[in-house]
């Protein structure tokens, strides 16, 4: 099961202990990373927590954002790992500069 980023300091409803107060929690969205949100509008049995990202396509624009259950991103990990001939591998320079 993929593990969440653990963020010190933080709480799930997206606020930051300073100084025994909370203040909001502002993040700065990447293409391609992972984000934990919760659910805002959840209903009876869905998920309390998503994986958020924004993808855009091969030619750099189209981005389109994505919301992504813990089973989902497991069954892509393993289905990554089973087929490791269809992956496409970073350059050095992009891998600098992630």
């Amino acid at each position: 099961m993929p593990k969440w980023p653990s963020r010190n300091r933080t709480t799930l409803s997206g606020y930051i202990k300073r100084g025994g107060r909370l203040t909001p929690r502002i993040r700065k969205v990447k293409n391609g990373r992972l984000f934990k949100v919760e659910n805002a509008g959840r209903k009876f049995g869905a998920k309390a927590f998503y994986a958020f990202t924004i993808l855009e396509d091969s030619d750099g624009k189209n981005e389109t954002p994505y919301l992504f259950t813990t089973h989902q991103l497991e069954e892509a990990k393993i289905r990554a790992e089973k087929n490791p001939e269809d992956l496409l591998k970073k350059d050095r320079l992009t891998d600098w500069f992630d």
